[in-house]
């Protein structure tokens, strides 16, 4: 597609004007949380479930933010735990507690921005977030990561599980279509309303600068195009992904909650150790 034909056919002044995806984000999610799509396969919840023990005589608080259709959620709460299911998409939320009915499960729903507060949710008190699939659509994920771990006890736990960018399929796509751009004027391409991006530095950098610390990054699943359908292929995949988990289709990564870097004491610190300077006003 010919972009320049696009910007040519738009006025100048219509740009910012309430078209972009950035501007219409809650409107475009809340569209895709009515229609009928599943958001999240059963293989997947399962896996995401089984990251927590059964409740046994001691169940979790747990809280999943971005909830969509509320199969995870669902999940959790069947393992005996007392789960939140919290999305910006009314949609998504009349949708989660459908299925907490046809599941027989008690589940709390709230239809929550969490990039924006956290008032209504209280402080400390949840001992599980769960973020999956949600990173990248945040536009601001700091102030996203920040108020998850406002809710969360201390030393509580987050999982998270996002796109990763420097995936096998992504690498193999840059050595053998080293020249081939990728159009997201083109809806096809633009599908997955995805807004950040991350590779596990990044991702990992981010968390410390909200005050998470990663503690595992857990092997998840590793794919090409075409190949990894063929059955016999598949555990050569699941294997690669074992050993290389930061090389996944997506990472997920279990994390604490912990104090943020301090950046005043780092900053001190290094003048200190280069040039013997002391810093007193920062």
């Amino acid at each position: 597609m010919d972009t320049s034909k696009i910007d040519r056919s738009l006025p100048e002044q219509e740009a910012g004007s309430g078209s972009t995806l950035v501007e219409l984000y809650d409107q475009v999610y809340d569209f895709s949380g009515k229609l009928g799509h599943q958001h999240r396969d059963m293989e997947e919840a399962l896996l995401f479930a089984g990251l927590v023990p059964d409740s046994g005589e001691k169940p979790l608080e747990i809280i999943e933010v971005g909830c969509a259709e509320g199969t995870l959620s669902v999940e959790l709460a069947r393992k005996g735990h007392c789960v939140t299911a919290v999305d910006i998409s009314q949609g998504f939320i009349d949708r989660s507690r459908e299925a907490a009915a046809a599941g027989g499960v008690a589940l709390k729903t709230r239809r929550q921005d969490i990039e924006a507060e956290v008032s209504s949710l209280d402080e400390n008190s949840f001992d599980v977030a769960y973020l999956m699939d949600v990173l990248e659509h945040f536009r601001n994920p700091l102030a996203a990561l920040t108020n998850i771990r406002k809710v969360l006890k201390p030393h509580g736990i987050l999982f998270i599980n996002t796109p990763n960018v420097v995936c096998l399929r992504k690498i193999m796509r840059c050595l053998f279509k080293r020249k081939q751009l990728i159009d997201f004027y083109t809806f096809t391409n633009l599908h997955d309303y995805h807004l950040q991006t991350y590779d596990y530095a990044q991702l990992e950098k981010t968390l410390n600068f909200v005050g998470f610390k990663v503690e595992k990054v857990i092997p998840n699943r590793a794919t090409l195009p075409k190949l990894s359908r063929v059955r016999f292929l598949q555990p050569a995949f699941r294997l690669f992904s074992r050993i290389f988990p930061m090389l996944s289709d997506n990472l997920l990564v279990k994390c604490r909650k912990t104090a943020p870097i301090n950046m005043k004491d780092l900053i001190k610190l290094k003048a200190m150790r280069h040039r013997g300077i002391e810093i007193k006003n920062l």
